[in-house]
Parts: C-alpha cells; structure tokens; sequence
C-alpha cells in the first residue's frame, strides 16, 4: 500500500485490482530509460488495451508530477515511492 502520486491522502494497493488484468509501469523523473520509453506507454494506454498503473520510484513528488504534465500521464494513477 502506497500513497498516490497526485493525492497522498489516498493510497493504492494492488488488492483493488485483484483478478484484473493491469500493467505496473516503474518510473522516474531522473530516469534516462524512462524517457525512452514514456511514448510507448502513452500510445499504449490511448489504445484502452489495459490499464496501466504507475510507481513513481524514489522521486521528488513535485518532479514526478512535473514529469507527467510535460510528457503526458498514461496512467490510472500513479503511487509514489520516497
């Protein structure tokens, strides 16, 4: 159970999506391969195959938000890691 990115009031457990199918997508502002891979995501989740979940990974809230409003947030949500 992590907090969410967004609102760290709430939080997130893989529990709720238990018999689901969904993809966890691990992420980071700092992250070179993140950026690289980021489109392919975005084109994924614009598609509706699954959902996809994101783990903003030992990051700076405010850079990993940052992150998504530049480069788009193909995500449900995301939690965030510190």
């Amino acid at each position: 159970v992590l907090p969410q990115l967004y609102d760290p009031q709430k939080t997130f457990s893989p529990e709720e999506v238990k018999g689901r199918v969904w993809l966890l997508n691990v992420w980071a502002s700092w992250c070179p391969a993140c950026r690289d891979e980021h489109p392919v995501f975005v084109d994924l989740a614009k598609s509706g195959v699954v959902p996809i979940y994101g783990l903003n990974y030992k990051d700076r809230r405010e850079d990993g938000i940052a992150w998504l409003r530049r480069f788009g947030d193909p995500y449900q949500l995301s939690v965030h890691d510190f």
